[in-house]
């Protein structure tokens, strides 16, 4: 029967990709756990884990249960805790910094899972620009931001949660607003362009200007915005043109078309991230983030956040 110790026993393997190295982490003999995870995927009628001769590898059923089986332990955790927490008066308070375009989406979703799976700890919202998330991270003003930080800095961990590609939209009055098939950028370089500052992201920023370059133009900003439901207002206004990402361009005002782009690059979208040493609230709070991107159809891509 599947139980803590079974998901333990399976995270440890699962990481390791490799038997000794996970029973030594394990503190036990390798012939006990390589039978428990045999009567494991019996347990759960699915095969977990690819081996050879010279290799363990995840199956794709064992990398979607390794997700839950991590936050199931870390819930675990999280409920061994509470006693001693109320006994103290406390709870765990986590403060989560996040762009405007996530309020709608993962971030009520992760909120409604984390009221039903650990009511105990209590979440406190920063809304936030990107660039702004690595300072509050660092000086303790928030413990996750949920944005598009994608380049690496000492002292904050991130994990990648969505990469998408991104599409270009334009007014609803724009001559090539109806055309079929994937758009040539190329064909916009006379037209303006809603823009994001690169102090708001540099990440997001630095994206757009990729996708530009790779479409052959140098985009004219005529418009400055601070975040992607501003770029979506302003399109629809009339004013220019710009691109997102594919995931943002859901329930489009009437006067606002997407184009798909021929070639398009592939960016980091959300991603959610931590100082260095979380904690374990926080770690589960990233996993719930994880799960509620992962249930929209959306892949999480390698570990490696979004305005």
């Amino acid at each position: 029967m599947f139980d803590l110790r079974s998901a333990r026993y399976f995270v440890a393997v699962a990481e390791e990709l490799h038997f000794s190295r996970a029973a030594e982490r394990l503190m036990m003999s390798q012939p006990p756990l390589s039978q428990a995870i045999r009567q494991l995927e019996q347990d759960v009628g699915a095969v977990l884990l690819e081996r050879t001769n010279r290799r363990v590898a995840l199956t794709p059923a064992g990398e979607a249960f390794l997700v839950e089986c991590r936050a199931l332990l870390l819930h675990a955790d999280a409920v061994a805790e509470t006693p001693r927490l109320v006994a103290r008066g406390s709870r765990a308070v986590v403060t989560i910094g996040c762009v405007a375009s996530v309020m709608t989406w993962p971030l009520p979703q992760t909120l409604a899972l984390l009221r039903e799976r650990a009511p105990h700890i209590a979440v406190r919202i920063r809304e936030l620009d990107t660039d702004q998330a690595r300072d509050d991270l660092l000086r303790g003003r928030i413990d996750i931001a949920l944005s598009r930080i994608a380049s690496e800095q000492a002292g904050i961990s991130t994990r990648t949660l969505l990469r998408d590609e991104f599409c270009v939209l334009l007014p609803a009055t724009h001559p090539l607003a109806d055309e079929g098939g994937p758009l040539d950028l190329a064909r916009l370089v006379d037209d303006d362009w809603v823009w994001l500052p690169r102090e708001i992201s540099r990440d997001y920023h630095d994206d757009m200007t990729s996708v530009c370059r790779a479409g052959g133009i140098s985009p004219r900003a005529r418009h400055w915005v601070r975040s992607i439901a501003s770029q979506i207002a302003l399109v629809g206004c009339g004013v220019g043109v710009t691109v997102i990402p594919r995931v943002s361009a859901v329930d489009l005002p009437r006067d606002v078309r997407m184009r798909q782009i021929r070639d398009p690059a592939e960016a980091v979208v959300l991603a959610a991230s931590t100082r260095s040493a979380p904690e374990p609230a926080e770690r589960l709070v990233v996993d719930l983030i994880a799960q509620v991107v992962a249930a929209r159809g959306h892949p999480v891509r390698a570990p490696g956040p979004g305005n």
